[in-house]
């Protein structure tokens, strides 16, 4: 009877530790792993040289109000016969050089253009933002996946162990004849059960891991297992304005909307006249005649004024109209979207945040009452079947309490993405944070140079 009391004291002290570890210094932190990702992942760096690309479109754009300055020359060979007693001309090798200088003054596309550039580099900055965002919520879900299914793993070792001493003590009381081989059997087919969960726990542990590995850039190695997550608001309403002002989704159709109309106004241009002011000098040789030598010099006002050329400026014109149209419904569409995803996000949270005070409660009631059935196995008044029961009830609840917790910590992540409040500017992460309006400066207005 000892050796029973003590397997039994043994059982209840495995399943005894909570679902949280202590912090160890050598700890990789959330905050590390968000840091990490926002510094070297991949997708996050591509989308910024695609905005420091859009940023060119606005160089493009005043380039139309900058002159333009061509060289061009030409070298020759002539030999002239002409039937007559005279002496013969001599043959020649015509050549000339000309230098023109053309400065616009008034193009009715150029400022429409510019404007139209702007709007795409806003747009863009604000599609760098929401990038960003998908980059951090993906590295967080992978750290909460890999905390809570590596606690997920650690329970069903726990029940293994668990289940692993009730047999030995479950033999020695079918030895003595205290119970039947069917009890030693039913503890038997529940081990063969919990081996099993363990097998595909750590299969989901694997996956998790990979995917860590994808989106921070580093192996999940001693992460925190009670992460800080970001703050919930207070209330629905106040995380729908924020979401409404914030979101970079949102922000980015309201300024495809502004690119939209601007091209309007770039199609309409094409109706309007264009003046530029035109210099040249030009020196030839041999053009006019053997010997010949001319230099000369013109400073010519251009004038353009476009008639009817087939009507594809006015297809153009209604085009873009239309896609004026398409971008304002398309705002109305994000908008939609982004109360759904915010409405969904916040529910997610509040439920989630209550299932783990039930869950804790739960996982509580079920210890207190597997302390009391291993007592009454001890008493001889509770069977090997209740026993068992008893401990897979306490499994179940710590296993859905650390889901659980992962749910609602997703769903936090979620919430501030919502809100456009996931970035490492928000979430004061340490890292040099990457400014776009560095590369616009230097090179936005610039009038020579090829870049790196």
């Amino acid at each position: 009877m000892r050796t029973l009391r003590t397997a039994l004291l043994a059982s209840v002290t495995i399943v005894l530790p909570l679902i949280t570890t202590p912090v160890h210094a050598e700890t990789f932190t959330l905050q590390e792993a968000l840091a990490l990702a926002y510094e070297s992942n991949p997708r996050l760096e591509a989308e910024r040289a695609q905005l420091r690309a859009t940023d060119e479109e606005v160089a493009k754009a005043l380039s139309g109000w900058r002159p333009n300055l061509g060289v061009s020359g030409s070298y020759g060979y002539t030999t002239n016969e002409i039937n007559t007693f005279a002496l013969p001309i001599p043959e020649g090798h015509p050549r000339d050089l000309t230098v023109t200088l053309t400065q616009p003054l008034f193009n009715g596309q150029t400022i429409p253009q510019t404007r139209q550039a702007n709007a795409q580099v806003r747009a863009g900055r604000f599609q760098l933002t929401s990038v960003e965002q998908f980059v951090l919520l993906s590295a967080a879900r992978a750290y909460v996946n890999v905390v809570a299914d590596e606690a997920v793993v650690n329970f069903r070792r726990e029940n293994v162990m668990l289940l692993s001493s009730q047999l030995m003590m479950t033999q020695d009381r079918v030895n003595i004849g205290d119970i039947t081989v069917t009890d030693l059997q039913l503890v038997q087919s529940r081990l063969a059960g919990a081996n099993a969960e363990v097998s595909n726990a750590e299969a989901r542990l694997a996956a998790s891991r990979a995917e860590f590995e994808r989106a921070v850039g580093r192996p999940a190695e001693s992460l925190d297992m009670m992460p800080p997550l970001p703050p919930v608001p207070e209330g629905q309403m106040q995380a729908t304005t924020m979401a409404l002002e914030n979101n970079p989704d949102l922000n980015s159709a309201r300024e495809q909307a502004r690119v939209a109309d601007a091209a309007v106004d770039v199609a309409t241009g094409a109706l309007l006249p264009s003046l530029a002011l035109q210099g040249q000098y030009v020196k030839s040789r041999d053009r006019a005649g053997v010997g010949v030598e001319v230099e000369s010099s013109s400073v010519v006002a251009q004038l353009r004024v476009p008639i009817y050329q087939g009507g594809i400026e006015y297809a153009g014109v209604r085009q873009a109209k239309q896609n004026r149209s398409k971008a304002t419904f398309t705002i109305s569409d994000v908008e939609r979207q982004v109360r759904q995803s915010l409405d969904a996000a916040y529910q997610a949270t509040v439920s989630t945040r209550a299932s783990i005070t039930l869950y804790e409660q739960q996982v509580e009631a079920a210890r207190q009452a597997y302390d009391g059935f291993a007592e009454g196995v001890r008493a001889g008044e509770r069977s090997t079947y209740d026993l068992l029961n008893s401990s897979q009830e306490l499994l179940t609840a710590r296993v859905s309490l650390a889901i659980a917790r992962r749910e609602y910590a997703i769903s936090t992540f979620e919430l501030a993405v919502a809100e456009g409040n996931l970035t490492a500017r928000a979430l004061n992460l340490p890292v040099m944070l990457y400014n776009p309006q560095l590369y616009y400066d230097r090179n936005s207005g610039r009038w020579f140079g090829l870049g790196d």
